[in-house]
């Protein structure tokens, strides 16, 4: 039971849904994360945190923030760790 305790782990098996940071698209400004869906749940809604969804490409959804988000949004609800994401995947639309 204990990769169920751990968000990670049901991240890195790819149970639950997960973000990351990726580059902003060329003439594109601010921060953008890339989600996909979990095999338990889909991707995560970002639109709390005050993103914007650019839309979907090859099962990626694309999101634009105001802001680098503070909160892991990759572990199950209610297991949210505090994390500084790295900005080192370029989109394909680059």
């Amino acid at each position: 039971m204990v990769a169920v305790a751990k968000g990670g782990m049901l991240e890195q098996v790819g149970l639950v849904g997960s973000c990351r940071a990726v580059a902003a698209p060329r003439h594109a400004e601010g921060v953008w994360q890339q989600c996909r869906a979990g095999k338990l749940e889909g991707r995560p809604d970002l639109r709390r945190d005050s993103c914007q969804s650019a839309g979907v490409y090859h099962g990626l959804e694309y999101w634009h923030c105001p802001a680098p988000l503070a909160v892991d949004r990759s572990a199950a609800a209610g297991s949210r760790t505090r994390v500084r994401l790295p900005m080192s995947y370029a989109p394909p639309w680059n």
